[in-house]
């Protein structure tokens, strides 16, 4: 057995909240068994407003996880750095940052 961690290729899929890494690096992912990391970016926001992968498990930023439940669209900058604009407010918030 063995994990392959070659880049794959970079497509736009329009999921609103799909998000990819180029080169280093992988999403932390809360599962029942503890903390678990992926490279799959493949997102959604739960009823809850918390964004979770397909298996509804919450992507965690620093041990937390994300809460969007105000949020359009999140826009991830060249550093990680996720921004979301408040739909009530109408402002931009920073939401975490993907490590």
């Amino acid at each position: 057995m063995w994990t392959d961690f070659e880049q794959g290729k970079l497509r736009r899929t329009g999921g609103m909240f799909g998000v990819a890494i180029s080169g280093k690096g992988f999403f932390a992912v809360q599962t029942p068994d503890g903390v678990q990391y992926a490279r799959n970016g493949t997102f959604a926001r739960s009823n809850q407003g918390v964004l979770v992968n397909m298996l509804v498990q919450p992507v965690l930023d620093v041990g937390r996880a994300y809460r969007c439940t105000t949020f359009s669209q999140p826009l991830i900058d060249a550093n990680g750095i996720i921004e979301g604009r408040d739909e009530l407010l109408g402002i931009d918030k920073v939401l975490g940052v993907v490590r």
